[in-house]
């Protein structure tokens, strides 16, 4: 997608690359930490068996956040559908503030950390905006 007009504002490569490293290993631990202390608690409380319990729910929302995190790049680089990718940057995003928001209310330093996330998902979605407006055919 090198024909692509970018916006001025897009990171250069390699420190778009370490943020990206960065922020995954973030995602990896605060989640892994939130998941380990959603399934403590829950092993000292008596759940409903017919309810999705709020670990079960974390896992699902982050489920669908890495499953449309592996969906946008392809959106994007390799289909081309520039509007496509938008709505799933969208999607991600709104995914990562939820994860985010249900990780602050486990635990601060946490959520603080994963805040992040739905941070540069909102400057990728802008920035896929941009690109998109910018990149109109016909």
């Amino acid at each position: 997608m090198s024909s692509l007009r970018r916006a001025a504002s897009s990171p250069p490569p390699l420190s778009a690359l370490l943020g990206r490293t960065l922020l995954y290993a973030t995602i990896a631990g605060t989640t892994a930490l939130t998941i380990r202390d959603l399934e403590e608690a829950e092993s000292t409380d008596e759940a409903n068996s017919d309810e999705m319990s709020e670990r079960d729910q974390y896992v699902a929302l982050l489920a669908t956040n890495l499953a449309l995190n592996a969906t946008w790049p392809w959106s994007f680089h390799r289909a081309k559908a520039l509007r496509t990718a938008t709505v799933v940057s969208t999607a991600l995003t709104a995914t990562a503030a939820e994860l985010t928001r249900r990780t602050w209310r486990m635990n601060k330093t946490r959520g603080a950390l994963l805040a992040a996330y739905p941070a540069w998902g909102t400057l990728a979605t802008a920035l896929n905006v941009w690109i998109m407006r910018e990149n109109r055919s016909g």
